[in-house]
Parts: C-alpha cells; sequence; structure tokens
C-alpha cells in the first residue's frame, strides 16, 4: 500500500508543514510499518505502533477475558 498527500499552499513552508503534519498524525493514529530499500539492495522494516486508542481497548477487552 502506498500513501500519497497532496497539499497546496502559496509557499513551499506551509505546504511542507501541512504534509508532515498529515504523515505524523497517520502515524500517531494508524499501526503503520515501513520498508526502507537501500542502495546496496538490502531493506529492512521499521516497527510501526499501537495507536493508544486501541492499545486501551486491548487492554480493557483483555481484562474481560477477550482476546
Amino acid at each position: 500500500v502506498s500513501l500519497l498527500v497532496g497539499v497546496a499552499a502559496a509557499h513551499r513552508g506551509p505546504a511542507y508543514a501541512a504534509s508532515t503534519y498529515v504523515i505524523e498524525e497517520l502515524k500517531r493514529r494508524l499501526p503503520l510499518w515501513k520498508r526502507e530499500e537501500y542502495s546496496d539492495g538490502s531493506s529492512r522494516w521499521l516497527g510501526g505502533h499501537t495507536p493508544p486508542a486501541a492499545a486501551r481497548g486491548a487492554e480493557r477487552a483483555s481484562e474481560r477475558g477477550v482476546e
């Protein structure tokens, strides 16, 4: 899956800030992983994280014995 973020602004700085904000919010709210590809042909996955709300829901479900 790929992600395309499109922003428009009169100047480059605000456009960059807006696109950075969108990406950082997505990373904060969703469990995203990233695969880095290197010029030597190797690659590695960088781990995502579980969003806080989802983690709280999982903890509550676990407490009730729900997997």
